[in-house]
């Protein structure tokens, strides 16, 4: 949990702790809030998608970014 960080944060920081996880292991990954208030969603995804390709040998989750209440609707 990184409040206030940006999703590549959040991952490059769980990289170390999920080197050695297996397919009897979960993670989740819960966050992006700030890449989509500066309108870079397209980057976080990134992010999760290069997550994804170099865990295959682990499970992980993915949540849907929380809404920010925050924003102009069209952010």
């Amino acid at each position: 949990m990184k409040p206030s960080s940006n999703l590549a944060a959040v991952i490059s920081t769980a990289k170390k702790d999920t080197e050695e996880l297996t397919k009897n292991d979960v993670v989740v990954v819960w966050g992006g809030t700030k890449d989509v208030g500066k309108n870079k969603s397209q980057k976080g995804l990134l992010q999760l998608k290069n997550t994804v390709e170099n865990h295959k040998q682990t499970n992980i989750i993915v949540n849907s970014i929380p809404h920010r209440y925050d924003l102009q609707i069209n952010s």
